[in-house]
C-alpha cells in the first residue's frame, strides 16, 4: 500500500475521479460528482487556482485505489483543507491520505487545517453527519457515513455545524401572523422592488449580485473575498440549472439591496410525485457590523418564494444553514432534517 502524489497524469486523474463509482456502487442515493469540475482542479486549470496551492493524492495498493483526497493551501486564510477526500472504511487508508497531507502543510508552515474542504468555500465542502437515508437535494454534501470516525480517529474536531429541513407545501395566505410580520417589516421601504432575473439577464443578475455577495458573507465562516472575473466564471455554468421564478434581487431607490437564489431539485424531478426547490442562497446588505440596513428584506424575499412555491405545489428545502443564522433555529420545528460539519485540527511543524 502507498501514497501516490501527483500533478496531472492522465493515468491518475482517471483513477481518482473514477474511485467514487466503485465505492458507491451498492448506495442507490450516490448522486454523482461533477466530473468536469474535479478534472479541472485537478489539472489546476480552475477558476479559484490563483487563489490556492494543492497536491493531488491517491493511496493504492496492488493497483486498486483504497482511497484519494486534494490537499490545499489557502494562502489568504492562512490554512490548509482535506477535500474530496473519499476511502475505503479502512483507518489505515485514511491516515495515509492525512500524513500526506499534513507534511505538505508543514512543508508550507501551515498550522491549522480543515476538512473536508476543497481550499475554499466556494467549492464544496462540509461533511454529512445524518440524513443517509434518502436522496440528497441538488448541492448536498453526501459521503459515507464513516467519514466522521476517520476523521475524529485522527484528532479533527467538529468546528461547525449546519443544518437543512424539509418543508412541506406551503400555503402563504394561511399564514397571516407570519405575513403581518412581513408587511410591517418591509412597509418602511416604500420604494422597495422585487425583481425576477430573466434568464436573458441572468449575467446581468448575477453581476449585480456580487458586491451584494461579497458584503452580505464578509463575517461568514471562513470566508475568503474573491474578484469579480472569478465570482463569474465559478456561476456562469450555473445558467443551465436556472429557473427564472427562483432568482429575485430586491431594490431600494434602484439599488440593489437583498437577493434570494434558488434552484428545482434536479435529484427529485425524475419521480415527478414530488417537487421541490432548494433555497440555497439568500443575502442581504449589511453595515460593518454584520447587521442587515434593511432588516425584513431577507423574509420578505423569502415570502415571495413560498409565495411560488405553494402555486407550484412544490415543497422547499432551507439549506444549509449554518448554526449561527437566525434561521437555524427553525430547524427544530421539521421532523426530517439533515446535519452537516466542518472538522478542525491543529499540526505541529
Amino acid at each position: 500500500m502507498k501514497v501516490i502524489v501527483f500533478k496531472d497524469e492522465q493515468k491518475y486523474i482517471d483513477l481518482f475521479i473514477h474511485f467514487p463509482q466503485t465505492l458507491y456502487q451498492d448506495d442507490k442515493y450516490y448522486p454523482g460528482e461533477h466530473l468536469e469540475e474535479i478534472t479541472s482542479i485537478l489539472k489546476n486549470n480552475y477558476p479559484l487556482a490563483k487563489y490556492l496551492t494543492k497536491i493531488n493524492l491517491l493511496v493504492v495498493n496492488n493497483n486498486k485505489v483504497l482511497g484519494r483526497a486534494i490537499a490545499f493551501i489557502s494562502p489568504q486564510l492562512k490554512i490548509g483543507t482535506v477535500g474530496y477526500f473519499e476511502c475505503i472504511n479502512n483507518q489505515l487508508v485514511a491516515n495515509l491520505i492525512f500524513d500526506a497531507a499534513c507534511a505538505f502543510f508543514r512543508e508550507n508552515k501551515i498550522k491549522t487545517i480543515y476538512g473536508p474542504m476543497a481550499g475554499s468555500i466556494w467549492l464544496p465542502y462540509r461533511l454529512m453527519i445524518s440524513g443517509f437515508n434518502e436522496m440528497p437535494f441538488y448541492g448536498e454534501p453526501y459521503n459515507k457515513d464513516y467519514y466522521l470516525k476517520l476523521f475524529a480517529n485522527y484528532g479533527f474536531k467538529i468546528d461547525k455545524e449546519w443544518v437543512s429541513y424539509f418543508a412541506k407545501r406551503i400555503n402563504p395566505f394561511q399564514q397571516p401572523t407570519e405575513l403581518k410580520k412581513v408587511l410591517k417589516s418591509v412597509s418602511r421601504y416604500r420604494k422597495q422592488t422585487f425583481k425576477i432575473v430573466k434568464v436573458t439577464e441572468y449575467e446581468k443578475g448575477i453581476k449585480e449580485v456580487y458586491p451584494l455577495v461579497m458584503n452580505a458573507f464578509k463575517n461568514f465562516y471562513l470566508f475568503n473575498e474573491i474578484d469579480e472575473e472569478t465570482f463569474m466564471q465559478l456561476y456562469a455554468g450555473n445558467k443551465a440549472l436556472y429557473d427564472a421564478n427562483l432568482f429575485r434581487i430586491a431594490y431600494y431607490q434602484g439599488e440593489p439591496i437583498g437577493f434570494v437564489i434558488c434552484v428545482p431539485d434536479y435529484f427529485t424531478l425524475v419521480p415527478k410525485k414530488r417537487v421541490r426547490y432548494v433555497a440555497l442562497y439568500l443575502g442581504v446588505k449589511q453595515n460593518k457590523q454584520g447587521e442587515s440596513l434593511y432588516p425584513g428584506v431577507g423574509r420578505a424575499l423569502m415570502a415571495s418564494i413560498y409565495k411560488y412555491a405553494f402555486f407550484k405545489r412544490a415543497s422547499l428545502v432551507g439549506a444549509l444553514i449554518s448554526e449561527d443564522a437566525k434561521t437555524y433555529r427553525y430547524g427544530d420545528k421539521y421532523d426530517n432534517k439533515h446535519q452537516y460539519a466542518l472538522l478542525k485540527k491543529e499540526i505541529k511543524n
